[in-house]
């Protein structure tokens, strides 16, 4: 399902009628404007969390019932907290990244008179949106990868942590190319050299996470 690789950008997905959450999403939405309400209101963004973690938890119920466990027997004390993200180096090198990224968005800002402006702003766009996903996402994939160690069971029915990475590569190839084009465009010529880097610090995390967690881009509808 398309949801599976999803970035959650689904302005440019040519997915969406096939997505089961984008669908339910559109129709919650649709509810809120029907009763007055402003879909893009920060009520909205917290009731809608609200409902997905009640519905979230009837479903453990539901399958605990099945399974005969008291989920009011469980000792959570003994529970392990997550490990930092700044634990992993893989992260600290997204992490390093997006702050790379949020210095070159300020240097796009003084663009010249004589620039491209539809190239930069959707440059900026892709730099922008993707800057906070791959630290996010590369988080996630550290911790599913450590579920899926101890039960590999959980590989086996929907392997989340190389679908996390198939994602992160793919926001990369789009940062990379994105950036291509910026570092060709003459009026740019000022800041060329930190386009360059920015694209090469690019190139080589995209390296590292596929060889992290041994994933390819072609891999995306296996």
């Amino acid at each position: 399902m398309p949801f599976n690789y999803c970035d959650r950008w689904c302005e440019k997905c040519q997915l969406t009628n096939l997505c089961r959450v984008f669908k339910r999403e559109e129709e919650s939405k649709k509810k809120w404007v029907k009763a007055g309400k402003d879909p893009d209101s920060w009520d909205y963004v917290f009731n809608t969390i609200k409902e997905s973690f009640e519905e979230v938890r009837g479903l453990i119920k539901k399958d605990a019932n099945r399974l005969g466990i008291d989920l009011s027997a469980i000792d959570y004390s003994k529970e392990k907290g997550e490990p930092l993200p700044k634990n992993f180096t893989i992260y600290r090198l997204s992490n390093k990244f997006a702050q790379a990224i949020k210095r070159t968005l300020k240097d796009l800002e003084g663009i010249p008179v004589d620039v491209d402006e539809d190239l930069v702003v959707r440059s900026a766009e892709i730099l922008s949106y993707y800057s906070t996903l791959i630290p996010a996402k590369v988080y996630r994939a550290i911790l599913s990868r450590a579920e899926e160690k101890e039960d590999p069971k959980l590989a086996e029915a929907c392997p989340d942590s190389r679908n996390s990475a198939f994602i992160i590569v793919n926001a990369l190839s789009e940062i990379i190319y994105s950036l291509t084009e910026v570092i060709g465009h003459s009026p740019l010529r000022p800041i060329r050299e930190k386009l360059f880097h920015l694209r090469k610090v690019a190139i080589n995390l995209k390296e590292a996470i596929n060889a992290e967690f041994e994933v390819e881009e072609e891999e995306r509808l296996n």
